[in-house]
Order: structure tokens, then C-alpha cells, then sequence
């Protein structure tokens, strides 16, 4: 009994000890005999090969460091929040945040960001020893320095790093246009509605010899592309099911072509005056629900939906990005090719695994063998029952919320410094792109080594670099295009009722029942009360002004 009763009290004490575990700490140990660098990552779309690479190379140059990679794939799920607890020095995240919610957990980088650390070819030569600085190289059109400088551009405070963008939309597979004939077909008509006339070849840009040449001009052509495809077995669209965010992000850039730049950040910031409804403030912002850039992204999502052109996996809530990408990749092998899918521009090199295991069977199917490229929003002219689109500008989404940070709490803090800025040298910025065939967000020649890219980081290579383009941030990012700072965008209407506007721009009533996902609500809709002219006029009836009223009055 008495042995008994011990091991009883042993498992107790074990179950205590258990349950009241030691704060974590670093799985891989650094070298006792160097400095101790600990770095933080989770694998995503960027993948960490080109972190082990900036290992290498940084221990190269500093031998008496020993850096030290911990991948957090599941703990940097919720973004910087892991720094509260974090012991890594330095932490890689891909995910939206507000450095202004950590400003206890981060080291200001500030300082260091301002110091003549490079020469005049970009090669880190220490800091205060060179040029240049890291500001200097900076892209200061892009959100993400919005995220982490808390102060102006003019007098920042730099809580973090921006990393990298990447190009948001549909993609499309030129090695199948190519052996279907899909580009310059005869049933377009371009901006005049007449055909024979030449415009209707030059693209959504009207110019002729740019990226979009032989793609649909406008919405009428695009129809006519999809019948083609349907007649030839050709399935248009596959994406993700289980993500609707990612289909939802293109209808997003649907709405900013057709609205243009001020009209859509009219409804992030409920200040400034519409091109249709005149002024618009915090009284009358509900009006926006009806803009008619939403009524032709809804003839969009209703053409996909009703004609079901997309493949079947798409609208499964199992289907991952990932599958969706295995599934676009694989489909040239079958009798129904799919020709575009809605993605990130990280997709190609996410599936590098996809790709390699082609190539076993095929050589051509490797990455960077097949053909790939962004897909430009045609524009609505001559559609019927809608405005023509006074945009002329192509507007491509670039997400760029990719950011690090440097743990308060580090005891090396100088080796901290130096590695970052190391890692942003002209050599560690090109190493990255090569890599990952992504941008980081500073100026860097990738001129003489875009043969190293492949088909699809070239275009997106061309597209940051075409005067016809702009490169904007979806939702309260836009804003910082028009002037605004961090603060101002951080406390627009929008931002500070995140409950009230999810997902309000394409929320609708119909009948008794609220919908948000055009796309897959449509495609379901058995009794076929979802049309894009009912889910328009429901846009009214789930924000109305009374609705709005007792949020706002």
C-alpha cells in the first residue's frame, strides 16, 4: 500500500511538473564558444531557404557568430504576437499587425536604419563606414514602411524592418495561351465595340507593346476569351475553397480598376467626395454600398459562378492553396488545361515541390520551364447596364505586411544590428530574390541577373517598372497613396470599427439572409435568387441608412 501511495504521489508531481512547464527555450543551441544570434521563422509561401543561405554567408563574414534558425510555424500563426514571449533576437513574420501594439516587445531600429552603412554599389561596409543608408534605400511608396515607422517619413521611428511585396491576382499560363491560340482572338472588339480596328490587341493600357498586349481589352472581350475556353474544354479559373479571403482579394481588385484610387479609399475613409454620390462623410458613408465598381465586380463573380467556370475542387472547403496550385499545375496533364489561377505571386516558388515532382516525368514541367503571368483587370466599357469605367489605370494589388522585428529583450543587440544590415546589402537582397523569385522592398539592381528569375517573376520584374501600372495596398493601405501616415490610416473610420465593416463592402440582404461570398454563395444558389442584380440591391438593404444611423449617429 505504501508502494503504492508513492507512486501515486510520484505522478502527481510529475503532472504538476508538467503542467507548470519552464519558459520555452531555443530548440537548437549555439555554439558556447561564439556569440549566440537566435532567428525565428515560419515557412509559408517565402519558404526559409534563403535564410539558411544569409547564415552561411553572415557566419562567413562574422566567424564569432554562430546564428542560430528555429522555425515558429505554428506560434508566428498570430503574427507579432509571439514576440511577447519570444527568446530568438530576431523574428521574421508574415502577417498584418500594428508595431504600435508591441512597442514595449521591439528594439527601435531607428538608429540604425539611419547610419551610412553601405558604399555607393549597395556592399554593407559597417555601420557609419559607408554612403548610404538603409533609408536611403528604402521604397517609401510601399505600406510596409507605414507598419513599422511610427513617425514620419520625414522624422521616422523604425519599430521593425519592411521585407518584401508581393503582386496579388490572377495568373495566367502563357504556354497554353500560346498552344491554344488564346491571345488576338478575332471576337474582340476592344474599347469601340468594333472589331478589325486594332485597339482591341493592345490590352486593358490601350498601348501597344506592353506586358498585356493580345489580352482582353475590356469586360465584353473577356466574356468572349471565356467561351473560347469553354468550347476547347479549357477550365478558366481554379483557386482556393478553403480560403475565401484569397478569391475575395481579387474582386477586391476588380472594384479598385473600375472605382479608380480615390473612389475606393472613400470607403476605408468615409471623407473626401465620391464621383457619383458627391461628398461622403461619417453621416452618409452607407451610400458607398452602392458604388457601381461593385456592381460589375458582381457580374464578374456571377459569370464564374452560374457558367461554373472553375474547377470543382475550387469551391470545396478542403481545397487549400496549396492543392489549388497542385491542381492548376497538374491540369496540363489532363484533358481539362485550367488556364488561371487566383493567388499570390509567392505560388510558384510555394510549389517548388509540385514542380520538381513534374519534372521527374517531364523536364519542361520544372520551374522556371513553364510560362506564367499576371493576368491585368480588363475594363468595363460597353457593358450593358453598367457605366463605362472612367479608369484608365491598371491598379495592381501588392501585399507587402511582411515585416521584421528585433526582440527588445535581446542581450546582442549590436549583432542583431549588424546582421540586418548585412542581410540587406545589394548581394543579400539579390541572393533573396534569386531564391525566392520575390521582391524585398529597398532599391536593388536585379538587372543583370534577371536570367536567374523565372518567366513569372520577370513579368511581375516588368510590371513594378511599367509607367502604365500602378502598384497599390489593398484596403486602409491605399491610403497611404494618397498622403496619408500610419497614424491617420491606423484611425480612419474604418480602422477603428473593424467589427462594423467586416466584410462590408460586398455584404448583402437578400430575402431574410445575409451573404458575403459571391462567388461561392452564387455557385450554390439552388434556387437561384443570387444574381449579380440582387446581390447589388441587397449591397443597400444589409447597410442601410437607418443601420447606419445607430452605429454612427
Amino acid at each position: 500500500m505504501k508502494k503504492s501511495l508513492c507512486i501515486l504521489l510520484t505522478l502527481v508531481l510529475l503532472a504538476v511538473t508538467c503542467a507548470c512547464k519552464p519558459p520555452r527555450i531555443n530548440e537548437n543551441v549555439a555554439d558556447p564558444n561564439k556569440t549566440p544570434l537566435y532567428i525565428a521563422i515560419g515557412d509559408n509561401g517565402v519558404g526559409t531557404e534563403f535564410l539558411y543561405d544569409l547564415e552561411k554567408a553572415y557566419e562567413a563574414y562574422n566567424p564569432e557568430v554562430d546564428v542560430v534558425i528555429n522555425q515558429r510555424d505554428s506560434e508566428l500563426a498570430n503574427g507579432l504576437e509571439y514576440i511577447k514571449t519570444a527568446t530568438e533576437d530576431i523574428i521574421y513574420v508574415n502577417s498584418e499587425f500594428t508595431f504600435t501594439q508591441y512597442g514595449n516587445y521591439v528594439l527601435d531600429l531607428t538608429d540604425m536604419t539611419a547610419s551610412k552603412a553601405y558604399d555607393e554599389n549597395g556592399a554593407y561596409v559597417g555601420m557609419g563606414n559607408g554612403t548610404k543608408s538603409l533609408q536611403d534605400k528604402m521604397m517609401y511608396y510601399e505600406n510596409g514602411f507605414n507598419l513599422v515607422n511610427q513617425g514620419t517619413k520625414e522624422d521616422p521611428r523604425f519599430l521593425g524592418l519592411p521585407w518584401f511585396s508581393a503582386i496579388y491576382g490572377l495568373w495566367y499560363d502563357m504556354d497554353l495561351f500560346d498552344t491554344e491560340n488564346l491571345y488576338n482572338l478575332p471576337e474582340y472588339t476592344g474599347f469601340d465595340g468594333v472589331a478589325n480596328t486594332g485597339d482591341e490587341y493592345f490590352g486593358p493600357d490601350g498601348v501597344e507593346g506592353t506586358y498585356d498586349d493580345g489580352l482582353p481589352a475590356t469586360w465584353e472581350d473577356m466574356k468572349a476569351l471565356l467561351q473560347v475556353m469553354k468550347e476547347k474544354g479549357i477550365v478558366p479559373f481554379t483557386f482556393s475553397g478553403m480560403h475565401s479571403w484569397m478569391r475575395n482579394f481579387w474582386l477586391d481588385v476588380i472594384l479598385m480598376n473600375y472605382e479608380g484610387m480615390n473612389d475606393y479609399t472613400l470607403c476605408y475613409t468615409f471623407d473626401g467626395t465620391d464621383s457619383d454620390f458627391g461628398e461622403i462623410n461619417a453621416d452618409n458613408g452607407y451610400l458607398l454600398k452602392q458604388q457601381e465598381g461593385k456592381k460589375a465586380t458582381l457580374m464578374v463573380a456571377e459569370k464564374i459562378a452560374k457558367d461554373k467556370l472553375y474547377s470543382t475542387p475550387s469551391l470545396y472547403t478542403t481545397q487549400t492553396h496549396l492543392q489549388a496550385q497542385i491542381d492548376f499545375l497538374d491540369s496540363v496533364t489532363t484533358d481539362s488545361a485550367s488556364a488561371f489561377l487566383i493567388d499570390g505571386s509567392w505560388w510558384e516558388y510555394e510549389a517548388r515541390d509540385t514542380f520538381a515532382d513534374m519534372s521527374k516525368q517531364n523536364p519542361n514541367f520544372a520551374r522556371g520551364k513553364r510560362r506564367f503571368g499576371y493576368f491585368p483587370i480588363p475594363r468595363f466599357v460597353g457593358t450593358e447596364g453598367l457605366k463605362d469605367q472612367v479608369n484608365t489605370q491598371q491598379y495592381i494589388n501588392s501585399i507587402s505586411n511582411y515585416m521584421i522585428a528585433a526582440n527588445a529583450k535581446t542581450k546582442v543587440k549590436d549583432v542583431v544590428e549588424d546582421f540586418l544590415l548585412f542581410s540587406h546589402s545589394e548581394e543579400s537582397l539579390v541572393n533573396f530574390t534569386k531564391t525566392t523569385n520575390l521582391f524585398c522592398l529597398y532599391e536593388y539592381d536585379m538587372s543583370k541577373d534577371l536570367d536567374s528569375l523565372t518567366p513569372l517573376a520577370q513579368s511581375v520584374y516588368d510590371l513594378m517598372r511599367d509607367e502604365n501600372v500602378v502598384i497599390y495596398f489593398s484596403g486602409k493601405d491605399a491610403l497611404t497613396m494618397n498622403g496619408y501616415t500610419a497614424t491617420q490610416a491606423q484611425n480612419c473610420l474604418r480602422a477603428k470599427n473593424n467589427t462594423f465593416f467586416d466584410n462590408w463592402d460586398f455584404l448583402t440582404k437578400v430575402g431574410n439572409m445575409n451573404y458575403m461570398d459571391a462567388i461561392r454563395d452564387m455557385a450554390f444558389d439552388e434556387k437561384n435568387e443570387l444574381t449579380a442584380a440582387t446581390w447589388f440591391e441587397g449591397l443597400g438593404e444589409a447597410c442601410s441608412k437607418s443601420t447606419w444611423d445607430k452605429y454612427f449617429g
